[in-house]
């Protein structure tokens, strides 16, 4: 008996900020992302993603809120941020508080890391506002 074929899933994330650069890198590095199952539309309407009103700052001044040993984005590797602060920033590991640019970087960055880990046309950001979908069978 043959089994019926699943078919792929595109997921759209509303919102580029981190709270939606977070979920499509958790997406893509899914057994369904990799396996490219799934096909992530980001829409965002300003010109950076990973940014939005937490880390959209450019100023240094403006420091997270957490140590970085607590920040990865990844609970099963709870250290990611700080080694990834230790392999971008050299000499900056002693800074508990990292400033705010900084963690937007590092959500880019492994953003970068997961497109590049996933199939191609995994991933694609919509820089527009969505106002709305409507569900055509697709």
């Amino acid at each position: 008996m043959n089994e019926p074929t699943r078919k792929d899933s595109t997921i759209l994330i509303v919102g580029g900020g981190a709270s939606g650069t977070i979920a499509a890198i958790r997406l893509l590095r899914s057994d369904l992302g990799r396996a490219g199952r799934i096909r992530i539309r980001l829409f965002e309407k300003s010109r950076d993603l990973a940014r939005g009103v937490a880390y959209g700052t450019s100023s240094d001044f403006h420091r997270l809120n957490v140590r970085h040993g607590k920040m990865s984005l990844f609970p099963e590797d709870p250290e990611n941020f700080s080694r990834w602060i230790a392999k971008h920033h050299p000499g900056e590991l002693s800074v508990s508080f990292q400033p705010r640019p900084r963690y937007a970087e590092y959500l880019s960055s492994s953003l970068a890391e997961a497109r590049r880990d996933a199939p191609a046309d995994s991933f694609s950001s919509v820089r527009d506002e969505a106002i709305g979908f409507d569900r055509d069978g697709e």
